[in-house]
């Protein structure tokens, strides 16, 4: 291909990179970019500048339909691409006129740059996806869907085509002819039903000349497996006759059996070509058996699964897969292979179709063997273990070591398991974030014990931050000794997503390496008797979970913010120090187990509901700012208690500048953060609901509920709302028997909200400093309670169940009722009830007739006294008539009045 200067366009879908003139590279990329104006965008590509179309279509013959290729959205590749139908009648061959046969393609052709033409010397990569539809009919003719065209002299026949041809069963072929007297020759063959429904990726690369270079490879885009390969380093790839080679692609097919079709409509996307001297890549197959085996020897390696293909020629782009269908070639095997390994440098390693593999050493051999894969440029994985498919690296210290290293340009998806055993200082490492992608269902087991300092995804000098990620439902599972994050509190190799699961099963502490100092966690378990000491703070947990006989020692300092559920069956505590406990998520949460929790401090965020399912000690302090549902359970310790209610004469908040990251759990850059932990958190780039869950002052750093969704340094506002407390204790809020027993100081803050779910005679929280009243927020009554003090109700009574029982030593003021109960609310009252002025409650709704007391409440004298200060907003001072035990008979109806010059509502007999 001679490239002769640069080309621009801004025709969506192109991109023409023009290189160094000595790499001579140059690469055309078409891709759909929503309907309309499809052919004029693939001609763009393919031809640009040019008025004769790229596309051939019978649009002439079946101008009723219209065009024959459509852009449309395809969800499984979540984009546009290109939809190509054939349709029995009336559609022909355009490009002849002939209606023995039927064509919708677009290709290169002889106005195309020189840039997309095959020359002899030249190297061409042409790459593409396409989807077959479930139930493909083929001609028993020819069906191509992809050719290499040869153009001028001997081009009757294409040279390479891809072809589905009628059968039993129906195939895919790969057909080859090298001129015009040599006849068909097909060197590849599948079943075509392995393409039906799935998106395939396509990469055929074409050395042309005499003695040319041709390789082929089909693969599933959703896990890599291979449908079809082939490659021959020594074959003619153009004619002598021939000025160059083109590439065409669609639906070109035969009418002389035209009962075998129906209308098809093929997928096809991501058109690329790519001029530039590339290394052939082969795929090779396992056929070396159970083994113990060579992992590098050649003859362990095929062409073909069967065996009946070529040996391996070791290059560093072949691709390496083990099929547990059959690992044993022309002697069809199944069962485990066992590999020894030396190092190798390879460009894709798979174990697909529930292949189980145990790398090692070989006996005695000391070192380490690397597995060195250096991808093959494209984002489909490199490294793949799918689905049902196991590998493991076993092998005692005095064997050595196995690596397993994904180069700057691999990845990797593991869909089934892999384990690290024995003593070896095994690792798997990748050098780019997010290169090592563990599936949901999948699991990694770290069971490594070496005595060296040795990771299992490796050091901060081996690997890159989060290299390695663990997705919702992804397991890792811990037995070994060496922490699988790392070795600094500065780096952390696993990426745990939300939902993630990490089971510790062997002690952790600061001698093995990193655990949870700032590192993040989806859901923790601590099982099999572990003890967790922590190194440092936690930035995050979803849920918690410390089975029987284990315990996690919190570090001594900073936050353990809990996201999830915390259960404890074993021990949670905290030896010494100040860390605090946060619960901080923005949906229900519970703290449950038959274990037991005592730490220092203990949060309950904003926008947070608990629910107490067990009791927990405090030995510094308890801060409420969201809601607390004690159950029957109880705050324990010598630590204070406080229930926090946001004041409007000194509101809680304040404003600290710093920076987000997206995907960041902390704000960094912070000057001298603190006094945080469960505020609310606001400002650009911060998600609705999200919680301060801690903050580290020395680092200048503040620890979110929820990952940033902007990269900026902007002012970020904390406060909180007020405190609900709910409590089922037959003692309520008693200081020594009921829900908060602390031996510290207590501050029920005025305002806090009560929903109280249990019979008591102590419902509502008296401070330290005793107050003779105490002012409420809301407060909801669903049982039989009776006030402990003066109240001031300011944010409305709602009493859904129960009595409400007013002491006569007792007033209580309430600014609203729950209206939502007027006609049975009043019985339940039983005492002394004030409500605010006529402007605040509906004073009406309470009169005889209306939703109020009803006639039968009156006669039955289902109430003790209700007082009604219906005071106009002039009117200084507070005006009351109390109506204490009026005797109304059974048969003396009675019924409210208003007064206007006493302006109070009052109670008289019916005449």
């Amino acid at each position: 291909m001679r490239w002769r200067g640069k080309i621009f366009t801004t025709a969506a879908g192109l991109v023409l990179m023009v290189m160094a003139p000595a790499l001579c590279q140059a690469q055309a990329l078409l891709s759909a970019d929503g309907p309309g104006n499809t052919y004029e965008l693939i001609t763009s590509v393919f031809a640009p500048g040019n008025s004769v179309s790229a596309v051939e279509a019978p649009d002439a013959s079946h101008a009723v339909f219209g065009r024959h290729i459509a852009e449309v959205f395809d969800t499984e590749l979540n984009k546009y691409v290109f939809e190509f139908y054939s349709h029995v009648t009336p559609d022909n061959d355009p490009s002849t006129g002939m209606n023995d046969r039927q064509r919708v393609e677009i290709k290169t052709y002889a106005p195309s740059p020189d840039s997309l033409k095959g020359t002899v010397g030249e190297t061409i990569t042409y790459k593409w996806r396409f989807k077959i539809p479930v139930g493909f009919q083929p001609s028993s003719s020819f069906t191509h869907v992809h050719q290499i065209k040869a153009v001028d002299g001997d081009d009757g026949d294409p040279i390479f085509t891809l072809t589905p041809r009628k059968g039993t069963p129906n195939k895919l072929e790969l057909i080859y002819v090298a001129d015009s007297s040599s006849g068909t020759v097909k060197p590849a063959i599948a079943d075509l039903s392995l393409f039906e429904g799935v998106w395939v990726e396509a990469t055929e690369i074409i050395t042309v000349g005499a003695a040319g270079k041709y390789s082929i490879n089909l693969k599933k885009i959703s896990d890599g497996t291979v449908l079809m390969s082939y490659i021959n380093a020594n074959i003619s790839t153009i004619r002598p006759s021939n000025t160059f080679i083109r590439p065409k692609w669609g639906i070109y097919r035969s009418l002389n059996n035209v009962a075998d079709l129906r209308n098809e409509a093929m997928r096809f996307a991501d058109f690329s070509i790519k001029e530039g001297a590339v290394n052939l890549v082969q795929t090779y197959y396992w056929i070396g058996g159970t083994g113990p085996a060579n992992f590098a020897g050649n003859n362990n390696w095929n062409t073909k699964l069967d065996g009946t293909g070529d040996f391996r020629t070791p290059t560093p782009q072949d691709i390496l897969i083990i099929d547990g269908t059959n690992i044993g070639g022309t002697i069809p095997t199944t069962g485990t292979v066992t590999d020894t390994v030396t190092s190798i440098s390879i460009s894709q390693f798979k174990l697909q179709k529930n292949a189980t593999v145990i790398l090692q050493r070989p006996s005695l051999k000391t070192g380490t063997g690397t597995i060195t894969i250096g991808g093959d440029g494209t984002s489909d994985p490199d490294f793949a273990v799918v689905s049902g498919s196991s590998l493991t690296i076993n092998s005692p210290i005095a064997d050595g070591s196995v690596v397993i290293n994904l180069n700057t340009g691999a990845t990797g998806l593991v869909g089934g398991e892999i384990t690290l055993s024995n003593t070896g200082s095994h690792q798997i490492t990748s050098q780019v974030t997010g290169g090592l992608v563990f599936a949901s269902g999948s699991t990694f087991y770290s069971n490594g014990t070496p005595s060296s300092s040795i990771y299992p995804f490796g050091s901060s000098s081996q690997a890159v931050q989060f290299a390695v990620v663990f997705q919702t439902g992804a397991n890792l599972v811990v037995n070994g000794t060496r922490s699988p994050m790392g070795n600094t509190s500065s780096f952390q190799a696993c990426n745990m997503m939300p939902g993630s699961n990490t089971y510790f099963r062997s002690n952790a502490s600061t001698a093995t390496g990193s655990w949870s100092n700032l590192k993040i966690y989806g859901n923790i378990f601590i099982q099999n008797g572990a003890v967790f000491t922590c190194d440092g703070p936690f930035y995050k947990i979803d849920n918690l979970t410390i089975d029987n006989g284990c315990t996690l020692n919190t570090h001594t300092s900073g936050h353990t913010p809990v996201l999830g559920n915390l259960t404890v069956n074993g021990i949670l505590s905290a030896p010494s120090g100040s860390n605090t406990l946060v619960m901080g998520a923005d949906v229900p949460q519970t703290i449950s187990g038959n274990g037991s929790i005592s730490v220092p401090n203990l949060v309950v965020a904003n926008y947070s509901a608990v629910t107490l399912s067990k009791n927990l000690a405090v030995s510094a302090a308890c801060n409420i700012y969201g809601n607390m549902n004690f159950m029957s359970s109880q705050i324990t310790g010598t630590g204070s208690f406080t229930s926090k209610v946001y004041s409007t004469i000194t509101p809680p908040t304040v404003s600290f500048s710093g920076t987000t990251s997206i995907g960041s759990y902390v704000i960094t850059g912070v000057i001298t953060p603190g006094g945080i932990s469960g505020y609310k958190v606001s400002g650009t780039g911060i998600p609705a609901s999200t919680h301060a869950t801690g903050f580290g002052s020395a680092a200048g750093q503040i620890y979110l509920s929820k990952p940033a969704t902007e990269s900026a340094t902007n002012t970020f506002t904390f406060t909180y709302d007020s405190a609900m407390l709910v409590s089922s204790n037959p003692n309520g809020m008693d200081s020594t028997t009921g829900s908060v027993v602390v031996t510290g100081n207590k501050s029920f803050q005025s305002g806090t909200n009560y929903i109280i779910n249990g019979n008591c005679n102590w419902p509502f929280g008296i401070s330290s400093s005793a107050p003779s009243s105490l002012t409420l927020g809301k407060v909801v009554i669903n049982a039989t309670v009776t006030t402990n003090r003066n109240v001031v109700i300011k944010n409305g009574l709602y009493i859904n169940a129960g009595i409400f029982n007013i002491r006569p030593a007792d007033t209580v003021n309430v600014s609203a009722f729950n209206l939502l109960r007027q006609n049975s609310l009043l019985p339940y009252i039983k005492g002394r009830i004030f409500t605010g002025d006529k402007n605040q409650i509906p004073l009406e709704y309470f009169a005889f007739g209306k939703q109020g007391l009803s006639d039968r409440d009156i006669k039955n004298g289902k109430y003790d006294s209700i007082i009604f200060s219906a005071i106009e907003a002039t009117t200084v001072g507070v005006a009351m008539m109390a109506l204490n035990n009026i005797p109304l008979k059974r048969d003396s109806p009675a019924s409210f009045f208003y007064s206007r010059d006493s302006q109070y509502w009052s109670i008289k007999k019916s005449r």
